[in-house]
């Protein structure tokens, strides 16, 4: 499904700000000027039996009817016949320079056309509807001079902003660097589905913004691309995206869920820093490396499925995350610095047999952590502090051959009492 469908709700809020549509009465008339059925006329025998005169119809005849679609000055879209009550097949969107496409137009019933949902019943035409794109934004020639990327330029940044996917003729296919920054007063953005590359801090500090569609297009997101948009709620990242750069989504304080696609190998320093408000997150199990302090003072975050591919689980990388109730790590090597300090929700914790080492403080102060399963036969090196305010300690499981060598290892020596075997 296209992005102007998938986007539905984005239009309606965009709909509600910008846009009234409109059609001369014409347009509005001709369908009843032609002689074309209405779905309240479809069951009058009599008309129907006369768009068929060649011959008589009986119950089990299909009647097809024919759609047209009046791209209204944009790139031409083919007409479809269909069998009475079916599907449309949702096209390609028109193109339009300068313009932004919002959907097909019914106007006998008054509304966009659903093509999930709405059925054919008549012959009827659907017209395309566009709003301008924003006024005064800055086009940059790219890619020998093949391309256009967009800033803000002089536009009014306390509106809406729409982007073209054609500007002078011409793919608009990145955001700049420092497109956007600041802008923090714009509530919505749409980007077209030409748009490959949003650039370093392209929406940055965008505090305003609760609304921005990522097209399917999308496979370049720069560092700190979102940081500080706090008003964001949620984020999809599109299947394509393979890197999600340094402090990406930082500081989106109200930021509530992310899903990231399977393509994302990597999730860089700080990508999720301090957002607060995030409860969830899909990790792609795909992903081979996270940053450090990657989730860093997510308060809301419950629960972490790391993925196998990852060997190391960077400092301070779930530093105070306070909810934080279950984490599912597998193939991980080393667990640095401070990763999981203060993460005071947690209250067992299963370590594999591939862990070798734990840095200085990665687990401090996990008041609630009670039980410590490690499947590692070779007790992993500790750094000093790993388990230091960790009071409710009650259980270290091990393999049970390897139970007297965790009980005279260095660092595990100081729990020698609560080492037992699985």
């Amino acid at each position: 499904m296209k992005t102007h469908i998938t986007l539905s709700a984005f239009f309606l809020i965009l709909l509600a700000i910008l846009f009234s549509c409109s059609l001369p009465a014409e347009n509005r008339n001709s369908q009843d000027e032609e002689g074309i059925l209405s779905s309240t006329q479809k069951e009058n025998t009599l008309l129907t039996l006369s768009k068929y005169p060649q011959e008589v119809l009986t119950d089990d005849d299909e009647v097809f009817f024919t759609v047209v679609f009046d791209s209204q000055g944009g790139s031409p879209v083919d007409s479809q016949t269909v069998s009475e009550g079916s599907l449309l097949v949702e096209p390609e969107p028109p193109i339009l320079t300068d313009k932004v496409f919002v959907g097909w137009f019914e106007p006998q019933s008054e509304k966009f056309w659903d093509f999930s949902n709405d059925q054919v019943f008549s012959d009827l035409t659907l017209y395309a509807q566009w709003v301008e794109c924003t006024e005064g934004l800055e086009y940059t020639l790219i890619n020998d001079d093949t391309e256009y990327s967009v800033s803000k330029g002089t536009a009014d940044t306390t509106r809406p902003i729409l982007i073209p996917e054609y500007w002078n003729g011409k793919k608009v296919t990145a955001i700049g660097d420092d497109g956007f920054f600041e802008c923090d007063l714009v509530p919505l953005v749409y980007l077209p589905e030409s748009i490959t590359r949003i650039g370093y801090r392209a929406f940055a500090k965008c505090t305003n913004l609760a609304v921005v569609n990522l097209p399917d297009s999308v496979a370049y997101l720069g560092a700190a691309a979102f940081a500080g948009c706090s008003s964001l709620i949620s984020m999809t990242i599109p299947e394509g995206v393979s890197n999600i750069g340094d402090t990406t989504f930082a500081l989106c304080s109200n930021l509530i869920s992310v899903t990231l696609p399977e393509s994302v190998s990597t999730i860089g320093n700080s990508a999720f820093y301090s957002c607060y408000n995030l409860k969830t997150v899909k990790m792609p199990q795909n992903a081979e490396s996270m940053g450090e302090l990657v989730f860093a003072m997510c308060r809301s975050l419950e629960e972490i499925s790391i993925p196998v591919g990852i060997t190391s689980v960077k400092k301070y990388s779930f530093y105070n995350c306070t909810s934080l109730t279950s984490v599912l790590i597998s193939d991980v090597i080393s667990i640095d610095q401070a990763a999981f300090f203060n993460c005071s929700s947690l209250v067992e914790i299963e370590l594999m047999e591939s862990l070798e080492t734990m840095g200085m403080m990665a687990f401090r102060s996990c008041s609630n952590l009670s039980t410590i399963t490690i499947h590692a036969v070779v007790p992993p090196l500790l750094d000093s502090y790993v388990f230091s305010g960790c009071s409710s300690i009650s259980a270290i499981l091990v393999p049970p051959e390897s139970v007297e060598d965790y009980k005279a290892a260095p660092g595990w020596s100081d729990y020698s009492s609560k080492i037992m075997p699985q």
